[in-house]
């Protein structure tokens, strides 16, 4: 798994840029994108689900240490495989296998557009 992240990582530099990259707000952002699309995906939970879910979550917000990043990451990892599994989808490491190969197989443009569109709409 650690190649496949620094294979991601790099292809992710590559196309947006270190500043990009590194910058928490943005990785933020698209973490929760992409939360809510599987989530979307899954059919099973409405916008007004979520939307009470972030209500509840920022309601009752920790510290932003690193030993509460490390837990959540962890959960996520966890929450992550037992979908996984339930789906009989394979492992989460082998999604992402399958799609760090697809966006390898994109030109970078096709990223950087869709980054600006997301940029115009104040979603930064």
């Amino acid at each position: 798994m650690r190649a496949l992240a620094e294979i991601a990582h790099d292809w992710a530099v590559r196309t947006f840029g270190l500043k990009h990259v590194t910058s928490r707000r943005l990785r933020g952002m698209r973490f929760v994108e992409e939360a809510i699309e599987l989530t979307r995906a899954l059919g099973v939970v409405s916008k007004e689900d979520v939307m009470r879910i972030v209500a509840d979550v920022y309601d009752n917000r920790s510290e932003a240490t690193s030993q509460n990043i490390f837990r959540e990451l962890g959960q996520t990892m966890m929450t992550m495989s037992i979908l996984a599994e339930e789906l009989a989808l394979g492992s989460p490491e082998f999604a992402m296998a399958v799609e760090v190969r697809r966006v390898l197989g994109l030109p970078a443009e096709h990223f950087q557009q869709r980054e600006a569109a997301k940029i115009d709409k104040g979603l930064t």
